[in-house]
């Protein structure tokens, strides 16, 4: 409990400057008053990530890689049914119907991801919301 606790501790104190994102170790050891061992504990949590390119550390977000992943394939996996139509559209009901092979990610998600990529744009009918692939230059 106390480890956790040390842990919460010392993340409040990194985010309370939440427009830094890279703190070299004079930073974190002098400003933040970080001990080795907490900064060690943050860096084998996936909180922080060093980089000896420039000899700082850096927000990390744990798991992110996946959800990128997923994201990435998602998208691909609706284009490409979206594609697959005649029309290049699809009801926004009909989409969420699909089942998508990414089952880590939802299909609304994906679906505003694409929307804010303009990869796809929306358009308001009677029936409900029609999904169009946008045409790329």
């Amino acid at each position: 409990k106390q480890w956790y606790q040390r842990r919460v501790r010392v993340i409040d104190v990194l985010s309370a400057n939440p427009n830094q994102t890279y703190f070299s170790t004079v930073d974190l050891r002098g400003n933040f008053s970080l001990s080795v061992d907490s900064v060690n504990s943050l860096v084998d949590a996936g909180v922080l990530a060093y980089y000896s390119a420039n000899s700082s550390y850096e927000w990390t977000v744990p798991g992110a890689g996946v959800v990128a992943d997923s994201l990435t394939k998602g998208c691909g996996e609706i284009l490409k049914r979206i594609r697959m139509r005649a029309s290049k559209e699809i009801l926004e009901s009909e989409l969420i119907d699909l089942k998508l092979k990414c089952k880590n990610i939802g299909i609304k998600f994906v679906l505003y991801e694409l929307i804010g990529r303009q990869s796809v744009s929306v358009q308001k009918t009677g029936m409900g919301n029609l999904i169009k692939v946008n045409v790329r230059n």
